[in-house]
């Protein structure tokens, strides 16, 4: 099955622009009846914006592709895991309130980018350097 997928994007000066891209999806699936060739392409889509979130998550966000869990016990993998969903959460928020607030589509903001913009952030606001006296 072929079909193309065309996307209009606004360029910096304003100007609307198309862009057009063919797909070709390869399919065991012959029945017509049970799997409509629209129905295909849309859920060949979403899994391709799965797979994005998952390499974000477990390749840019934990530390690359050797990077493991830190947890020892299976309640900690857990509450880890969580931890980075949450993270990811966060910084999907922050993507969409920046893309809303300069009037672009957010996948046009780098999630990379945001993720270490964040690492700097909070490095440098939790730094033990910049750490406030206690009192005793």
């Amino acid at each position: 099955m072929e079909y193309t997928v065309t996307t209009t994007h606004t360029r910096a000066d304003g100007e609307e622009e198309q862009t057009s891209e063919l797909f070709c999806l390869i399919t065991t699936l012959l029945g017509p009846e049970t799997a409509p060739a629209l129905e295909l392409a849309e859920l060949y889509a979403c899994r391709w914006t799965s797979e994005t979130i998952y390499r974000h998550i477990k390749i840019e966000q934990r530390g690359g592709r050797t990077a493991t869990l830190r947890s020892n016990s299976p309640a900690m993998v857990e509450q880890e895991l969580w931890a980075m969903l949450c993270v990811y959460q966060a910084l999907r928020e922050l993507v969409c309130d920046t893309a809303r607030e300069h009037g672009l589509p957010p996948d046009h903001i780098s999630f990379k980018q945001v993720l270490n913009g964040a690492r700097r952030s909070v490095g440098t606001a939790f730094s033990p350097r910049t750490a406030p006296a206690q009192n005793p």
